[in-house]
C-alpha cells in the first residue's frame, strides 16, 4: 500500500518537489526504525519518470521523548550513509502525535505503523473497580469501560487527523497501519494481553503483587474495527479515505517464521520465547513503572510459561491466535 500510494501521488503527472518532506510517526528505536523511511524514499524514486530529477529527502522521525533517538542516529551511517544512494537529512521530533508536531503545510507524506492503536491516556471515567480483573477490554468488562475506551479513541484519532491535516500540504498523503478488530463486537482480550492478565492474577493470589495495584492498571490501547475508522475519518472531514484493507494474521505463522530464523533448538518453546519478547518490548516500561522493576523478570517468565501452554493446546485454544491489521491510505482534501 505504501508503494501504491506514493506511485499514485508522484507518478500521475503531478509535480515532484525538489525536497520531499516525510514523517514517520511512532518510529520506535529498534533495528528496523529507519526501514519505513528507506521504503518511502525508494517508492518515490520508483514513481519518478525516468527523465525527472530525483528529489532530495527530509525525514522526520517522531516518537515520545523517552524514545532512544540516539540509537537511530548511530545506525544512519550503515542505513543512509555514503554509498547507499540516499540524499536524505534526518531529524528527530519528540512528542505525542496527538499534538501538533510540524509547521503548517510543511509535509508531503506521513507514515505510521503499529502505533495508532495506542491512546494518549487511560480513558477518562474508568473507576478502578470497574475493570477489576482485566487490564484491557475483556469479556468481563462492563459496558461503561467499553464506552470509555471508544470515546477516548474517537477523541484521539480526531485530534491526530486534525493536526496532520494542518501539517500536510494540500493533496498530501498518509499511510497508516495499526492493530484492529475483525468484528464490530468487543469480544475477548487480544491474544498477547490475555496471558499477561492471567500472570498478574496469579501473582496477586501468590502475594507477589498487591491486588490494589492490579485493579488500578488499565492499558491505554484500543484496536478499532474498520467501520469505526471510516466513521471517524468521515466525521472529521479533512481526508479522503482512498483505500482500507483488513488483513487477518496468525501468530502461529509469524512465530514459525521467526523461530526458523532464530534458535529453534533452545530450551522450552521457541515460539513462546518469541511472543514473550514481542509483548515484553511493548509492555515492560508500563509494568516496571506500575509494579516495580523487581516484578518484571519473574512476571514475563510466568507469561512465557502460560503462552507455551496455550501453544501446546488443541485447536479450541489456538483459534485465539488470530489478530487483524488495518491498513489505510488517505489524501488531504484541497479545500
Amino acid at each position: 500500500m505504501l508503494q501504491d500510494t506514493i506511485k499514485n501521488m508522484c507518478g500521475g503527472g503531478g509535480r515532484i518537489p525538489k525536497c520531499f518532506r516525510m514523517a514517520d510517526l511512532g518510529c520506535s528505536s529498534g533495528p528496523n526504525a529507519l526501514l519505513p523511511t528507506i521504503n518511502m524514499m525508494d517508492a518515490v524514486r520508483e514513481a519518478c519518470p525516468p527523465d525527472a530529477d530525483l528529489p532530495e529527502f527530509q525525514a522526520f522521525l517522531n516518537d515520545l521523548p523517552d524514545n532512544d533517538f540516539n540509537a537511530i542516529f548511530r545506525s544512519i551511517p550503515n542505513s543512509l550513509g555514503p554509498g547507499k544512494n540516499h540524499k536524505c537529512s534526518v531529524a528527530a521530533v519528540a512528542g505525542s502525535f496527538y499534538d501538533k508536531l510540524f509547521p503548517s503545510n510543511s509535509l508531503h507524506f506521513v507514515h505510521s505503523s503499529y502505533s495508532l492503536h495506542w491512546l494518549s491516556q487511560v480513558p477518562e471515567g474508568i473507576d478502578e473497580k470497574m475493570n477489576k480483573r482485566d487490564i484491557y477490554i475483556g469479556e468481563s468488562s462492563p459496558t461503561e469501560v467499553v464506552e470509555a475506551y471508544v470515546k477516548q479513541y474517537e477523541k484521539d484519532l480526531t485530534a491526530f487527523l486534525r493536526y496532520r491535516a494542518d501539517e500536510l500540504k494540500p493533496g498530501g498523503r498518509m499511510v497508516l497501519v495499526l492493530l484492529g478488530r475483525g468484528t464490530p463486537l468487543h469480544t475477548g482480550t487480544p491474544y498477547l494481553v490475555d496471558p499477561l492478565t492471567e500472570a498478574l492474577l496469579q501473582f496477586v493470589s501468590e502475594g507477589l503483587i498487591e491486588e490494589e495495584k492490579l485493579v488500578s492498571l488499565n492499558v491505554p490501547s484500543y484496536s478499532p474495527h474498520k467501520d469505526e475508522m471510516k466513521e471517524i475519518i468521515e466525521k472529521e472531514g479533512s481526508f479522503t479515505l482512498d483505500r482500507l484493507e483488513v488483513t487477518e494474521m496468525n501468530w502461529d505463522n509469524i512465530t514459525g517464521v521467526a523461530v526458523a530464523e532464530e534458535d529453534g533448538g533452545s530450551n522450552g518453546s521457541p515460539a513462546a520465547k518469541f511472543l514473550t519478547k514481542t509483548i515484553r518490548a511493548v509492555m515492560e516500561p508500563m509494568v516496571a513503572a506500575h509494579f516495580g522493576e523487581s516484578v518484571v523478570d519473574p512476571l514475563f517468565l510466568r507469561y512465557e510459561q502460560l503462552v507455551a501452554r496455550r501453544l501446546a493446546a488443541g485447536d479450541d485454544e489456538k483459534k485465539d491466535l488470530k489478530f487483524w491489521n488495518l491498513s489505510l491510505s488517505l489524501t488531504k482534501k484541497s479545500n
